[in-house]
């Protein structure tokens, strides 16, 4: 009972941030990828780049936290929800598919491994 209340407040969050005030539908980031929200979809350099719905919406919210060190039970909690029931690693499984979907290795991603904690999407590309 309780997870399934947990759930409910999750939903009406995410409902929230989703009428946010950012009335941007397009986020820009580094590298030439472009995230379009009302589309629901990921541009590279100006080619589609396919998303399951988990990735997707990973992506999204590191690029909404952009720079912010992320916990990988943050990003369960707020990407997974609390009615599902996982192992931290599944996070560090869809990052990996991430980067390998935008065509980035470990070292030169803009997603960035924080050790032992979580990751970060990079605000600005590394000199």
């Amino acid at each position: 009972m309780i997870v399934r209340i947990k759930s409910i407040f999750r939903r009406i969050e995410l409902i929230s941030e989703a009428t946010d005030t950012d009335d941007s539908d397009v986020l820009k980031l580094e590298k030439g990828i472009e995230i379009y929200k009302q589309k629901h979809s990921v541009l590279k350099n100006g080619e589609r780049i396919e998303f399951t719905n988990r990735e997707y919406d990973l992506l999204l919210f590191l690029a909404k936290n952009r720079g912010n060190v992320i916990s990988r039970t943050q990003l369960l909690d707020k990407v997974w929800g609390y009615d599902f029931i996982v192992d931290s690693r599944t996070v560090d499984i869809h990052v990996q598919r991430i980067r390998k979907k935008l065509d980035e290795s470990k070292d030169a991603s803009l997603i960035e491994t924080v050790f032992g904690i979580g990751y970060k999407l990079m605000d600005k590309e590394p000199v």
